[in-house]
């Protein structure tokens, strides 16, 4: 949880720093120093594709046309997919956790009553001694497991919504990026 927790955010700075910058990029000459720059950070797989994918359009055509804008725009958008995908990795894990704690609780406690229940069988009595030790199980069982779903469901939840803002500043990002090839690449090759 803490490892993903800190990660998001590392990675959410670094999204908001690359989105700024590629707000500032006024010509192909930045345009292609952004990915040397960039490829380090969480934006770096998509700003090499991105870059290296205009630069083999331009040497193959010279000049890049709208069909190549879409072509560009389905390989970005798959690559924002894969992204996504892999930042969601181990998630389930903390539902799974969530979902098992009070089914491992209500075990716990449906033990905790059989035994009260042998212990007054027993002792032919139902006294305070007899049930004690049981409703005891049953309490520490239902309060342990309810100690490990809350927390997780809160972080899975929490996490959940870290890769949907990821994945928002990523389509940002990748949606920036097709505006400056279009600004760079498209006017000052019909000029």
């Amino acid at each position: 949880i803490f490892y993903k927790w800190t990660s998001y955010k590392q990675k959410e700075k670094q999204l908001r720093e690359s989105l700024r910058t590629i707000r500032r990029v006024t010509n192909k000459q930045e345009f292609f120093g952004l990915t040397i720059k960039e490829e380090p950070t969480c934006a770096g797989p998509l700003f090499v594709m991105y870059a290296h994918e205009v630069q083999l359009l331009l040497q193959k055509k010279g000049t890049l046309s709208e069909k190549d804008l879409d072509l560009l725009d389905l390989q970005r958008a798959s690559l924002i997919e894969e992204i996504v995908f892999q930042e969601e990795a181990y998630l389930p894990v903390l539902s799974i956790a969530a979902a098992c704690g009070p089914l491992v609780g209500l075990f716990g406690t449906v033990w905790g009553l059989t035994n009260s229940f042998i212990g007054i069988s027993e002792k032919q009595s139902a006294d305070i001694v007899t049930i004690a030790p049981g409703m005891a199980e049953a309490l520490i069982a239902t309060m342990a497991g309810l100690m490990v779903a809350i927390p997780m469901l809160i972080m899975f939840h929490y996490l959940h919504g870290q890769v949907r803002t990821l994945d928002h500043l990523l389509q940002q990002l990748s949606d920036q990026m097709q505006v400056v090839v279009q600004k760079v690449f498209l006017e000052t090759e019909g000029a």
